[in-house]
Parts: C-alpha cells; structure tokens; sequence
C-alpha cells in the first residue's frame, strides 16, 4: 500500500509540473501576442484610413498615433453609425440620424431635417435648413473608433462615447450626440 501512494504521489506530482510549465507557456504566449511590440510603429487593425473612392492617398499617422491625417477628403462615422462626418480642408459637415434635440428656430425654414446636420467651416457653426431626416451609415462607411482622431487641412474630429467633436484650428468647432449639440469655443 505504501508503494502505492508513493507512485500516486510521484504521478501528482508530474501532473503539476506540467501544468505549472503549460501555464507559463500560456502567460508567456498572451503577453507576446496582446502586450508586445510596444514601440511597433504600424497602425493597429481599425485605425481610420481614406475611404474617398477619388482619393488615392493614405492617411499619415501622427506621432502620437491617433490621429490620421490626411490632405483628402474623408468619410467616417462613429462606431454606433448614429453619426457621419465629411471632411475637407474646406470644412466640417456632419449629420445624425437620431437626435432628441430641438432643432434651432430659422426663418422660413420648415425643413424635418433640421438640426440633424451640422457645419464648421472658417465662418464658423452653422446647422442649416434641410429636408430631409440623414440615414444611418451604411456598411461602406469607415467607422472612427472611440478615442481616435481624423484631420484634415486645419479640421479634427474625434470620435468619443460621449459624440463626434469636431474643430478648427482655432478650437472652434461643435460637438454632436444624440441627445446634444453643443458648440466649442
């Protein structure tokens, strides 16, 4: 019966080392595949690139990493596809699907999509009278991940949870969400 437990023992006591070494082998993996490369210079998967069939350039990147730059036109939208932006080194138009905001009071204007565009060019914020309500974006359109930054000429947009902001040089610019629409100084 001793001899017994000391094989059982004996056999137990492999099975650990083994499992100790597959647990290394798989820590060792998962740093190297999710935290290695640090100071890899190559976007990520998702990163915001042209998706302007007339545009033949690629975004820069810029030394921070989230921010594409780009002398192009651009199209993008936010994660949930709620927002869509253009950019030019023109200006800035964004539209929104869903809003509960008031769209703001303009003579004349009896348009239902009202307050469901937004612009930002040098003259400044402008939400003019339209028609019609924008859809959603469709499956074509490059999604802007939270957190990350499109420019173009003297214009930025950042997509972030809380909406789309978008700016000038100047710093002026708007932020546009489904239940907000704010101007920035």
């Amino acid at each position: 019966m001793t001899g017994a437990l000391a094989g059982l023992s004996r056999g137990l006591k492999i099975f650990l080392v083994v499992d100790l070494v597959l647990i290394v082998v798989l820590a060792v993996t998962a740093i190297l595949l999710l935290g290695g490369g640090g100071d890899d210079p190559t976007p990520q998967a998702g990163t915001p690139t042209s998706s302007t069939a007339t545009s033949s350039s690629e975004p820069t990147r810029s030394a921070s990493d989230d921010v594409a730059t780009s002398d192009t036109e651009q199209r993008f939208a936010s994660p949930t596809g709620n927002i869509v932006c253009d950019m030019t080194g023109e200006g800035v138009t964004c539209t929104i699907a869903n809003t509960s905001v008031e769209p703001p009071a303009i003579a004349g204007c009896t348009g239902a999509g009202t307050g469901h565009v937004i612009t930002l060019t040098t003259g400044g914020v402008d939400v003019p009278c339209t028609e019609q309500v924008p859809d959603a974006a469709g499956g074509d359109v490059e999604v802007l991940e939270y957190g990350s930054s499109q420019q173009v000429g003297e214009y930025t947009c950042t997509s972030g949870s809380d909406g789309m902001s978008c700016t000038g040089a100047d710093g002026v610019g708007f932020r546009v969400a489904t239940a907000e629409r704010v101007e920035l100084p």
